[in-house]
């Protein structure tokens, strides 16, 4: 089951949801349809569930945008499987999905995170969530285009 964390209102500012589960979620954007805007919906799933999801927002007359977030909980926090999750999305590009219009990655330049405590810092190095260093995000991005690219041709 994929959670609804936030979506864009018409004045374009990000409402939280606060983890309704998708078919709690239905009657948020119930209220939503009546207004005639793109809707982004930006959910924490597993790729799987992005067909689950873009029904969702079809069925109440939403033209699906979602953005997946190849980090946190579809990676279990760890940085080293967000390619495997950047990975499926990309195949599903490349098979002409959609309604994947943006994915979230977490990347520094320097791989890992760092207590903000810990003196000196390392430039570069997140202080927050554990992130993919600059070079192992470059093969990511191009996996990304390279399924932008097929989609297109379909």
């Amino acid at each position: 089951m994929f959670q609804c964390r936030s979506i864009l209102n018409r004045s374009g500012e990000r409402e939280r949801v606060d983890q309704h589960p998708l078919a709690q979620a239905r009657s948020h954007l119930h209220r939503l349809v009546s207004e005639p805007l793109r809707v982004i919906a930006m959910f924490t799933l597993l790729s799987t569930a992005t067909l689950a999801a873009a029904g969702l927002l079809e069925q109440n007359d939403v033209q699906p945008f979602l953005m997946v977030d190849c980090s946190h909980a579809n990676s279990g926090k760890d940085p080293a499987r967000q390619p495997l999750v950047a990975a499926d999305l990309a195949a599903k590009l490349a098979a002409g999905e959609r309604a994947l219009v943006a994915t979230m990655v977490e990347s520094n330049l320097v791989g890992g995170t760092q207590d903000y405590r810990t003196r000196p810092l390392v430039p570069g190095r997140s202080i927050t969530d554990a992130c993919l260093s600059w070079e192992q995000t470059l093969p990511v991005l191009a996996a990304l285009a390279e399924g932008v690219r097929a989609r297109r041709k379909t």
